[in-house]
């Protein structure tokens, strides 16, 4: 049964074979490729034609292999004075794809940009990019910083915070969101009473895309869901190539993700440095209300 079935599939995959052919032999129709003008190519041959300035947006461009995408293009990143290329490039499928006027305006047939043609790229420090940026190319560009900003009123909920009070009893505190991120973002960075981390690693106001300010429970269960295993992995986790780093961002008793998913909405999942008078100060309102 066995050697039948082999056969038949080899008899089977010979008649795929004889259609295919017979197939090439109705049809005299070749696959063709043909150039497709990109985003620069369109970009620039408006910038030739024009006087006004032209601008061409590369959003996240940290997220691609910038090598791989620019291409030959890398060469006329380097301008002189004026702002134009220093140096050309032979690019037939460009230069054929320009129209006489754009063709006109060119020295040559040497791709060059133009001084009017500007180049922008955004690149978010904070992601964790496979393909990093070299020097060769971001000396090419000048770097403009951009602060994080604090969330907006329609991504601002309570959240709920959970400490150890003075009796040794679990105590919740509704603490906003915004509050929440930076001091979160203040611990990260803190080379006195933080981590002592770089900024990359720190928050962006729309880490977490609330969408109902008033449900706290959802919103609870997003922090949960969406922002403990960064900060377990990617924050607490870097402290690891550190030797004598005392202070960390969870409660010391935790002391895997598994266990911090499950004591999030049940304990104290923070460390007391965090929760103290330098951050979220909830030990200090604790100890407030108790003389009260």
């Amino acid at each position: 049964m066995k050697m039948y079935l082999e056969q038949l599939f080899i008899q089977n995959f010979h008649i795929q074979i004889l259609l295919v052919k017979f197939y090439l032999m109705l049809t005299e129709d070749k696959p063709t490729y043909k150039y497709q003008p990109g985003i620069f190519t369109k970009a620039l041959e408006r910038a030739l034609k024009v006087n006004d300035p032209v601008l061409l947006i590369l959003e996240e461009m940290s997220r691609a292999n910038v090598a791989a995408v620019f291409g030959d293009i890398f060469q006329l990143l380097d301008r002189n004075q004026s702002g134009k290329s220093d140096y050309g490039i032979d690019n037939d499928l460009i230069y054929n794809h320009l129209d006489k006027e754009a063709q006109t305006n060119l020295d040559s047939e040497k791709i060059k940009i133009p001084e009017n043609l500007y180049i922008v790229g955004t690149v978010n420090t904070s992601d964790q990019n496979v393909f990093p940026m070299d020097n060769a190319f971001k000396r090419r560009f000048s770097w403009k910083y951009v602060s994080i900003d604090k969330p907006g009123e329609d991504n601002d909920p309570q959240l709920t915070i959970r400490f150890m009070g003075e009796n040794k009893q679990i105590k919740e505190q509704q603490v906003s969101w915004s509050n929440l991120f930076s001091k979160l973002n203040d611990f990260i960075v803190s080379h006195d009473k933080g981590l002592g981390l770089t900024e990359d690693k720190q928050l962006g106001p729309y880490f977490i895309k609330f969408n109902d300010t008033n449900d706290i429970k959802t919103n609870d269960e997003l922090i949960k869901n969406k922002l403990l295993q960064y900060l377990w992995d990617d924050v607490q986790n870097s402290m690891a190539a550190f030797e004598n780093a005392n202070i960390t961002l969870f409660d010391k008793s935790i002391h895997s993700f598994s266990k911090l998913y499950e004591c999030y909405d049940k304990q104290q999942i923070f460390s007391n440095e965090f929760l103290g008078e330098d951050y979220l100060n909830l030990s200090n309102q604790e100890a407030d209300n108790h003389e009260k």
